[in-house]
Parts: C-alpha cells; structure tokens; sequence
C-alpha cells in the first residue's frame, strides 16, 4: 500500500509514501477519511496523519509524518505514530493525547512539539479508582514528568499490566494534584459507573 502525494497544478507525484508495516489500515484501501492534515509543531505547513487503527473505547493510532518545507517533503515521525488519540490544543499549541481501557482507567499528556519534531512531555494525567470509600471513587491525578524526553508513559498505561504502569508513573511523575472526579478525564460525560 502506498499514499502518493502530487502537485495539484501538474499532477506529478511529488513523494510516494510506502507502508513499510507504518499503514495498511488492516488490508483494507485507505479512504480521504483515513487521512487527516494538522500542522502538528506549529511551524505553518500542515503535517499528514494516516489513520491505522481505531478502538472502540476512544484510542485510535495514525502514521504520522511531520512536512519538512526544507526538503518539500513529509517525514515518518516515529514517536508521534506511538501515541493515542492525538489533538492539538491551539491556544496552548500542545499535542494532547488520549488514552483509555476503561472507566476509570484513562490517561492523558500533554506535549510540546518543536519545529523539528522532537517532543516534550509538558503534563500528564490520568485515573485510578480507590476501593478505599464506602462506594467505588474515581481520582483523577495530575504530575509533572522528571525527565521531559519521556515519550512512553501513556504506552506503558495502556500495555503493561496495572502494577508496572503505576511503578513507572511513580518512578517518572511528581505528582502534583489528586482529586475525586465524576465522569471521564477527557470531558465526555460518564458517570461512575462508565456511561
């Protein structure tokens, strides 16, 4: 599978960008749906997103490619196709991604992108429930990364069992607020028990 990219005032292709296992939208010809344009680090030239994966429960992966105008070309961005559920927030011109099992089990970063395509982990959030009350509580927790060149956290939330993703987040992230939330961390809705 390949997406061809060609100038509209002569119709010559400009760059063949080949799946290389990047994309291939499970077998199935990508679609203009499949595709989305955003100019991810903010330098003015919008960056190309193709769509590979689509879960049910929110998360969703793109092969993402970041347009050099140096060399009129687009370049796989690595990092950024590992991420979930990325969006732009353009007031504060942060990658914001998304990341969620289930109830009560969701995660959220907040990065900055640089002109060359290398990001900084800014904030990151995310849910954990406590059998602790008398009924089942949610808390949404918010912590500051030590290292911002961490680009996993929300990778080992979603993958690793329960145990490692939290001695992870306790090894990377000073906590900096916790708090008892109703509904979900991305502002969808649900109440405690999930819908």
């Amino acid at each position: 599978m390949r997406v061809e990219i060609t100038n509209s005032s002569n119709g010559k292709i400009i760059q063949t960008l080949k799946s290389k296992d990047r994309f291939d939208n499970e077998g199935h010809g990508l679609s203009f749906s499949d595709l989305e344009f955003i100019d991810l680090n903010s330098d003015g030239y919008l960056d190309l997103r193709i769509l590979v994966e689509m879960g049910v429960s929110g998360n969703n992966w793109f092969a993402t490619y970041i347009y050099l105008p140096g060399l009129r070309q687009f370049r796989y961005h690595e990092v950024s196709s590992r991420l979930s559920g990325i969006k732009l927030d353009s007031r504060t011109k942060q990658i914001i991604t998304y990341w969620r099992m289930g109830w009560c089990n969701e995660f959220i970063e907040h990065f900055k992108i640089d002109r060359n395509g290398k990001l900084s982990l800014r904030r990151v959030e995310w849910t954990e429930m406590s059998l602790s009350y008398p009924d089942k509580v949610c808390f949404r927790i918010t912590g500051i990364p030590h290292d911002k060149n961490v680009t996993d956290l929300g990778y080992n939330f979603y993958y690793e069992v329960n145990d490692d993703s939290d001695a992870c987040l306790q090894k990377n992230v000073r906590v900096i607020s916790k708090e008892i939330i109703y509904g979900s961390i991305d502002g969808d809705g649900q109440n405690t028990t999930g819908q």
